[in-house]
């Protein structure tokens, strides 16, 4: 099984990957590409896990890298560093996009390149091991054949030692990218924060005071999900009190007549099977967008009740 993982990146995940891997047991180094204070910290708090700045004698040496660099620069690093790479090494990526979006196997065939998902984000990754709580993930290989069960085997140990409970699960790059994908432009990134800041902003303009339209809106949800994590959706509406239960299937039924929710999810599905989403993902500058986005949340009525709760617990 795998003696060393060599981490590239000092960012969050890279971070949780490392320090999860090391009280598993497992030997860890991690090489950033500059030196930061991001570096500066981890290096201080962490001063058991060897830290070097990526060079090429050290990348000759490495047979198993966890590259979890943002995806959109996974082309690049490859294309630059390529040549220094052992052949047989094993590349493991935390995400399908980069194999989806620039068909990265085919432009490096020496390479094992292998799929090990977390679903979690870096805090949860970190914080569920240490409280041996339940991680799910997925894993896979972008040319999977006959020969490659000690390589899926050794996914499934570091995700073990990772602290994965449930799973990991066998799909391939391309069903884990759609999936991400999908769940973050329907649900988890669109509706629900625009959906709660609706709620809001109704109460709002309702005369509902502030804090308490945040304490309905915006605390709830997570004993909310977290009901539905620990009992499932069965037993929720079991719990749940009768008022809540009719008035929410009231309208649950009026959306579904009249708002179907399928149709966003179709149209969703099909850019991701066309390939068209994938494109607009690979040659939009993300930045600017952000920034608009950021701009419009700013003085948003949901944005300043958090940060009045923010500041009256000193959170």
């Amino acid at each position: 099984m795998a003696t060393s993982i060599a981490i590239i990146s000092v960012g969050n995940q890279a971070q949780s990957w490392a320090l999860n891997l090391y009280e598993s047991g497992v030997k860890v180094e991690i090489a950033y590409r500059a030196f930061n204070d991001k570096v500066k910290k981890f290096q201080s708090e962490n001063p058991q896990i060897p830290c070097v700045l990526l060079n090429l004698e050290w990348l000759k040496k490495q047979s198993i890298i966890a590259l979890l660099i943002p995806d959109h620069e996974h082309l690049n690093f490859l294309q630059q560093y390529h040549d220094s790479l052992p052949s047989d090494c094993t590349i493991i990526y935390a995400h399908g996009f980069s194999q989806v979006a620039y068909k990265i196997s085919h432009r490096f065939p020496q390479f094992q390149h292998a799929l090990l998902a977390p679903k979690a984000i870096a805090s949860e990754l970190r914080k569920n091991y240490q409280e041996k709580k339940t991680l799910a993930a997925v894993y896979g290989l972008a040319s999977p054949s006959s020969c490659d069960e000690a390589t899926l085997s050794q996914l499934q140990f570091i995700a073990k030692k990772l602290g994965i409970t449930w799973g990991p699960f066998l799909v391939s790059f391309e069903q884990e990218c759609k999936a991400d994908l999908f769940s973050e432009q329907t649900l988890l990134c669109n509706l629900l924060p625009h959906i709660l800041d609706k709620a809001h902003q109704t109460l709002i303009d309702k005369n509902i005071p502030w804090e308490l339209a945040f304490c309905e809106i915006f605390l709830e949800l997570k004993l909310i999900v977290n009901a539905l994590e620990e009992v499932g959706p069965e037993k929720f509406y079991q719990l749940i009190s009768p008022n809540a239960l009719m008035g929410s299937e009231f309208y649950r039924q009026q959306w579904e007549k009249n708002l179907p929710l399928e149709k966003l999810f179709a149209e969703c599905w099909k850019s991701l099977e066309s390939g068209e989403m994938i494109d607009y993902l690979v040659k939009t500058n993300a930045e600017p967008v952000r920034e608009n986005i950021v701009k419009k949340w700013k003085n948003n009525s949901l944005s300043i009740a958090y940060n009045g709760f923010d500041i009256v617990t000193g959170k």
